[in-house]
């Protein structure tokens, strides 16, 4: 593989990434010229909206973002595939008309090999730009159904070509759910979700029962719904009976009870790993047979660990750059940021995600829409549409806090602080949108959420906080003298700008400070 050239940007980044998928990206950009290095000097001379982790061509491999943080690369896909631009890497393949395109793939396939390793990401999470978005890229690679895609993925599995089908795979099919399709630990609707595979994702098939086929899921197998996938390939055994799948070791609390299992491992030591996680759990091999026995000493219940950003916490973004991302979208919205960051530290509810959400559901303070500004209402509480207007509350503060009461409702079932004056709290399942990700019911395991059906709802949200973490703001010179002047105790805690203060409060500051000077 070639040498990774590290050049790392300034714009257009966000921190944190928890690496599930490699993403591949074409730049579009044919001109004479554009390779990685051009491509790198773009990207690092402003504020483009839009980033990748690599550029790939013919003779050079260039990174311009860390892989723990996230890169703006598929973020256009809200995240509703299952694919978002914290869970992934994504490379983008230089087509510029004087390199040499096939080179420029085969240093691509050699950097996601390496990737794969290094995160250990199955060929099944080796996705397109489209698979995260619907968007035709790589489009190089598009024609003739995608053929040039499906080679570049069987060359990453070290194959020239989709011939002969490895020992234990029965069959090869592709997921044709739009949505993506359901991992199951188990052969029904009920069992568990391991996880949710994008549209497209090519899988290998151990063996069928039913209407269910068991694939090759990583270091884990897994179970998926025959009706949503579309065989590409198959092998027919001679005696009419399903391919041996190859041996893994089970993770279960018994061998006869299949729906408590909680992985399957072709490493003994990785499934003793899983397995020490889970009082009352063993690994079992093919036969059956008990080969090692959990240690844990505390019982807990097997649950799939699905993450996402956490709605409770304090805020991350500051209150000058929540204000200035929304005034430079529209110059004539109020200046509310302050308000809910206090209403969200008082219930510990993360103020930025509300003042984000409100930017989402008025439309950056616009409004325009069934709720009024006199209302308000910034997060559209009761405006379930149709004319709707929802509720309306006294004042801004009590609209925000009810907002943010409305927030710890979903994401906590902690009870509240202050008296509640959200007029839905108790409306809410409580605890059921622990995450950013969930509000939206068709994004939530739970099957419920702040929006219905909501796709994409919080990935949207996500989306503009990333872009709030972006803003360079100078250092407030007035908030830093206000706060030490409330070190000293020479104003009251409760002001926060020298407006604030009156005429006989400016006066008796002036003499306080004149008492220093002489006393010193």
């Amino acid at each position: 593989m070639l040498p990774i050239q590290k050049k790392l940007i300034k714009y257009n980044y966000s921190s944190g990434n928890d690496i599930k998928y490699i993403v591949i990206h074409d730049t579009g950009n044919s001109s004479r010229g554009a390779d990685a290095e051009a491509h790198y000097r773009y990207f690092n001379g402003g504020d483009r909206q839009a980033s990748a982790h690599y550029f790939v061509d013919d003779h050079s491999i260039i990174q311009v973002i860390e892989d723990s943080n996230a890169s703006w690369h598929c973020g256009d896909g809200g995240g509703k595939y299952g694919i978002s631009n914290h869970n992934s890497i994504g490379i983008e393949i230089c087509i510029n008309s004087d390199g040499n395109y096939d080179k420029a793939v085969t240093n691509t396939i050699e950097l996601v090999k390496h990737k794969m390793a290094q995160y250990n990401v199955p060929i099944e999470r080796i996705v397109r730009h489209y698979d995260a978005s619907r968007k035709n890229c790589p489009a190089s690679m598009s024609t003739n159904g995608w053929a040039k895609w499906n080679a570049f993925k069987a060359q990453i599995q070290g194959d020239s070509s989709i011939t002969e089908l490895e020992e234990g795979v029965q069959a090869i099919g592709k997921v044709i759910a739009q949505s993506g399709l359901r991992v199951r630990d188990g052969a029904n609707i009920d069992s568990k979700i391991l996880d949710v595979l994008p549209y497209g994702t090519i899988v290998k098939i151990g063996f069928t029962q039913g209407s269910w086929h068991n694939i090759y899921f990583g270091n884990h197998g897994g179970w998926i719904s025959a009706d949503y996938v579309e065989i590409i390939k198959k092998k027919l055994d001679p005696n009419n009976k399903p391919a041996t799948p190859e041996s893994l070791y089970r993770v279960r609390k018994t061998w006869e009870d299949a729906k408590s299992q909680v992985g399957a491992y072709k490493v003994l030591d990785n499934a003793k790993t899983e397995c020490d996680k889970y009082h009352g759990y063993s690994v079992y091999n093919e036969s059956g047979k008990v080969v090692y026995n959990s240690g844990s000493s505390e019982e807990e219940q097997p649950t799939p660990q699905l993450k996402g950003t956490e709605i409770m916490g304090q805020a991350k973004a500051t209150i000058e750059q929540m204000e200035k991302f929304l005034h430079d979208a529209n110059p004539k919205a109020p200046y509310y940021a302050k308000v809910f960051i206090e209403e969200g530290a008082l219930e510990g509810v993360r103020g930025d995600i509300a003042f984000s959400q409100a930017i989402k559901e008025t439309g950056y303070f616009r409004f325009g829409g069934d709720v009024k500004p006199e209302q308000n209402n910034f997060s559209g509480l009761g405006a379930t549409g149709g004319g709707t207007q929802g509720a309306t509350f006294k004042d801004v503060r009590t609209g925000i806090r009810a907002q943010i009461q409305h927030l710890k409702a979903y994401a906590s079932q902690e009870g509240l602080k202050g008296e509640c004056v959200d007029p839905r709290f108790n409306l809410v399942k409580r605890g059921s949108a622990p995450y950013v990700e969930w509000l939206g019911a068709k994004n939530n395991p739970n099957g419920t959420g702040w929006a219905w059906p909501g796709e994409g709802y919080g990935f949207e949200i996500i989306t503009i906080i990333e872009k709030i973490f972006q803003q360079q703001v100078e250092e407030n010179i007035e908030s830093k003298y206000i706060n030490r002047l409330k070190e000293l105790n020479l104003i009251s805690k409760e002001k926060d700008s020298f407006t604030e203060l009156t005429w006989a409060e400016f006066a008796e500051l002036i003499v306080k400070l004149l008492d220093i000077v002489v006393l010193k």
